[in-house]
């Protein structure tokens, strides 16, 4: 019984796959316009350094500051020493 229910469905399936008409796809035309631009590249002049950083078993955050060039190692968790580098980055492109 179980072969005779599955055959049927099989025999459904196929007969509404082959009742499906097929359409041809219908040609359009557009027109377009592009500009090329240059790509964007950058070159590092100069790595970002922390210094030495210090954590507790808490960790923190070190916050380098470009408005005045100062680093902070926030909420005293931290120790920061020795010299530290903002980074410098040179941009070309388009």
């Amino acid at each position: 019984m179980f072969r005779h229910d599955f055959a049927t469905a099989i025999s459904v399936c196929m007969g509404l796959f082959a009742a499906t008409p097929s359409f041809a796809a219908d040609s359009e035309s557009a027109t377009a316009s592009a500009e090329i631009y240059e790509k964007i590249q950058f070159a590092v002049l100069l790595e970002m350094d922390f210094g030495t950083v210090v954590s507790n078993p808490v960790g923190g955050i070190v916050h380098l500051d470009t408005s005045d060039g100062s680093r902070d190692c926030a909420g005293g968790s931290l120790t920061c020493t020795g010299i530290f580098n903002f980074a410098r980055l040179q941009l070309t492109g388009t």
